[in-house]
């Protein structure tokens, strides 16, 4: 049985400020597995954590994958601008 909330989408987060973007309550040892993708149209960096504890500082224009189990993962953006996010549900692994 698997509940993961928001399988895909973007996001705009204003500066310095948090959004979670992936809820996710898998059971057992499933997780599913999402690419960020910072947009870069500010130039800034964002920080991507998972459950309050930071996993990754996505640069502007790059991409990252991640697993998620039973958590949630959040975005930041930077200190001077907002930041524009996209994110996508590659799979369960």
């Amino acid at each position: 049985m698997m509940a993961v909330g928001i399988r895909s989408g973007r996001v705009v987060v204003p500066a310095t400020e948090t959004k979670d973007v992936v809820l996710s309550d898998l059971v057992g040892n499933k997780k599913a597995l999402y690419r960020f993708f910072n947009s870069g149209k500010t130039g800034e960096a964002v920080t991507i954590s998972r459950d309050g504890n930071v996993v990754h500082t996505l640069a502007s224009k790059d991409s990252v994958d991640l697993s998620i189990g039973n958590e949630k993962l959040s975005v930041t953006a930077g200190a001077n601008e907002e930041a524009e996010v996209v994110y996508e549900l590659l799979g369960l692994i």
